[in-house]
């Protein structure tokens, strides 16, 4: 039987419903239709799940991983070697089996958007015999996989280009605004800011509020640190491009909070640091800086939006600064420090 994408879902439930046992190695796996189907047949009639799940290019949901885990046994690709490419389904019955062999991974997309040819055999020898092998090769599931696997992907982001094929996650910016509203106190706030982080990665960003490099955290680090720097006059031009969001690369996201990138004046002020007339203004705006810099507390806020507001009343551009090292320096500050921390 010849199977396209637009009747893999009748068909899975219809091959779940005669079967006791179902195998399956694909190459990601995700929410969908397709899990749920799933969950429910081996909640509701106990069907025995094994799956093998692969993790390339980190586009594996972790959710997806707690769920196989939950209702079956998981067993993770190894890293280490050949990308973990299959997509295999057996349907294991008391009166009749069948293999899927074809295109479709186990996700929302590959059930549902992509275009996907499935081939579906009776003669299922072949398929478990290499899933067999595989599930061996693999090994069992540490306990602490799956959390290190979702620290990984917190920290690299997903893989350019597959958000597409595996599909963006539906939580959407009214659901992370939601969920940021409903927290109830500062760790619950982080706990929802960590479930945003998810879905962001999911959706394809590049960048994200959590996270090593590429991150909202990073980039206050990394330009918090600088801001703090007791002298501005003759900053190394990697460093002043940090405070001014003119890089974007591999280093790390300095635009987030804001490029300087058209503001000609505090370009020329902070990249040519040493002629009299930029010297002055940068001594005037550090000293406003370090007013938040020494702030307790209890005060920061309110000696922030004074920096900021004084910020605002120098002209030539340089008001603007306020969208890059303000917003690091208040990150940075002494609240700053224990929400990064």
């Amino acid at each position: 039987m010849f199977l396209t994408t637009s009747a893999l879902k009748t068909r899975f439930e219809t091959n779940l419903a005669r079967s006791n046992r179902v195998e399956i190695a694909t190459a990601w796996a995700t929410e969908g239709a397709a899990l749920d189907l799933l969950c429910k047949a081996a909640d509701v009639r106990g069907v025995d799940v094994r799956a093998i799940v692969g993790t390339y290019g980190n586009a594996t949901h972790p959710e997806a991983l707690e769920r196989l885990c939950k209702i079956g046994t998981l067993r993770l690709a190894k890293d280490n070697g050949p990308i973990f490419h299959p997509k295999i389904y057996i349907f294991h019955g008391s009166a009749e089996s069948c293999a899927w062999i074809g295109s479709a991974n186990f996700t929302g997309a590959g059930f549902a958007r992509n275009e996907e040819a499935v081939h579906e055999t009776d003669d299922v020898a072949g398929a478990a015999e290499w899933f067999a092998r595989r599930w061996r090769a693999c090994g069992r599931l540490a306990p602490d996989a799956i959390d290190k696997y979702r620290e990984r992907r917190r920290s690299q982001g997903v893989l350019r280009g597959l958000t597409g094929v595996v599909g963006r996650a539906n939580q959407g910016t009214k659901k992370r605004l939601a969920l940021l509203r409903s927290a109830d106190g500062w760790k619950g706030y982080v706990a929802a800011l960590e479930a945003c982080n998810e879905s962001w990665l999911d959706e394809g960003y590049r960048w994200s509020v959590l996270g090593e490099t590429h991150s909202y955290v990073h980039t206050i680090a990394e330009a918090g640190s600088v801001a703090r720097s007791e002298r501005w006059i003759g900053l190394l031009a990697q460093r002043a491009a940090m405070l001014l969001g003119l890089r974007d690369d591999r280093e790390g996201a300095w635009g987030l909070l804001g490029s300087l990138g058209a503001a000609g004046t505090a370009k020329q002020v902070f990249l040519h640091s040493r002629e009299p007339d930029h010297r002055r203004v940068l001594r005037r705006l550090r000293r406003s800086v370090d007013r938040v810099i020494k702030a307790g507390d209890d005060e920061i806020v309110d000696v922030a939006v004074e920096m900021l507001e004084d910020l605002c009343r120098t002209g030539g551009g340089i008001g603007r600064f306020r969208s890059r090292c303000g917003n690091a320096i208040a990150g940075a500050g002494a609240s700053g420090q224990a929400c990064v921390g």
